[in-house]
């Protein structure tokens, strides 16, 4: 069984088919072919439809046999390709001649011999018909020169001088560092009017008008801001007056009927306020509630050390001292309460002699 969209196979019993132009299959012939042979227990897997299957494995003698078999199939392969290199009588023999431009066969000929090429046995065989071959080039002739007559140069007859063509000198550029006279650049023809143009004139009366407007726009502005800020003057001077002499007026003449606390009632900020305007003096609010307000003393938490040295401790007694203190200062109270043991050897040597030395009562 094969499918049909698979080639025919080459060793099959099946029946001959006929073939297009192209050695195609017909497709309505081949699937009329396999229809007729094609089952539905061909589909069904062989263990599948009998549990019970057992395939064996092939014996040691069947495996020989095919061993056998396959060496002698290579063997021949081998012979053949061997045979065929190193046969010589594969040679034959052809005799040349030469023709003539008459058409007519010479006598003189010669017999070539033609022999096979002799192949590697063991070389692919795609290696000799798709490897590139290097063809060398054909000989070409040397193109032979076409001679002719010269002819005479007619710009050679001529006249040179009519062909020369003068460079142009220009204000801008000078290349070939042509030398113009001064008078020449700066002189003009004669025929030049100095006329001026009518719309220099229009451009400097424009100008002027606009720089005109600008000046007179920054001078109004600059008035309008004097005007607004002397008005703003004005109304804070009349409102400063107007306080004041509601502040005199409340003070000079009091409410009637109004309640008066006797001083030790009052407030000590009142009574500070009261102070300073009979007096005369101007006192700020925040001078007198730093005065009221009880000064307080806070815990201060501090290292007693910090007084123990002068406040002048470190400035300088002259100009020579480096330091602030001395070099071996902290050697010297540490030494303090040290025991002098040469001191102490001297006292009781000095003790012993002048015992040994008194006889007697002690002498006062």
């Amino acid at each position: 069984m094969f499918s049909s969209r698979l080639p025919p196979p080459k060793h099959s019993q099946a029946q001959a088919s006929t073939a297009l132009s192209s050695a195609r299959v017909e497709p309505s012939i081949l699937t009329n072919q396999i229809a007729q042979n094609v089952r539905l227990d061909d589909f069904i897997p062989k263990r599948q439809s009998n549990f019970e299957l057992s395939v064996p494995l092939p014996t040691q003698l069947d495996v020989q046999e095919c061993a056998a078999k396959t060496k002698s199939y290579v063997q021949r392969l081998v012979n053949a390709k061997l045979s065929s290199s190193n046969n010589k009588a594969s040679s034959r023999y052809v005799t040349e001649t030469h023709q003539a431009s008459t058409n007519l066969t010479l006598d003189n000929g010669r017999r070539v011999e033609v022999v096979s090429k002799q192949m590697d046995p063991l070389l692919p065989r795609f290696v000799g018909k798709k490897a590139r071959k290097v063809v060398a080039p054909t000989e070409s002739d040397e193109v032979v020169p076409v001679l002719h007559m010269g002819g005479s140069n007619d710009t050679e007859e001529a006249n040179p001088s009519d062909w020369n063509i003068p460079a142009a000198v220009s204000n801008w550029k000078n290349p070939n560092g042509y030398t113009v006279a001064l008078e020449r650049r700066v002189g003009k023809a004669s025929s030049d009017e100095n006329v001026i143009n009518e719309g220099f004139m229009k451009l400097s009366e424009a100008l002027e008008d606009a720089d005109k407007k600008a000046r007179q726009e920054i001078r109004s502005k600059m008035d309008l801001k004097r005007v607004a800020m002397e008005q703003e003057m004005l109304a804070k001077e009349s409102k400063l007056k107007e306080l004041s002499q509601r502040a005199r007026y409340h003070h000079a003449a009091p409410q009637t009927g109004a309640v008066v606390k006797p001083k030790k009632q009052m407030s000590t900020v009142a009574r500070l306020k009261e102070l300073a305007y009979s007096q005369g003096r101007d006192v700020s609010e925040k001078v007198i509630l730093g005065a009221a307000k009880r000064s307080e003393q806070p815990d201060l938490q501090y290292d007693s050390r910090f007084f123990t040295r002068g406040a002048n401790a470190s400035a300088k007694r002259h100009e020579d001292q480096v330091y602030d203190n001395p070099l071996f200062v902290q050697q010297d109270i540490d030494s303090i309460y040290k025991t002098k043991y040469e001191q102490l050897d001297q006292a009781v040597n000095a003790k012993g002699e002048g015992a040994s030395a008194s006889h007697g009562p002690i002498q006062f």
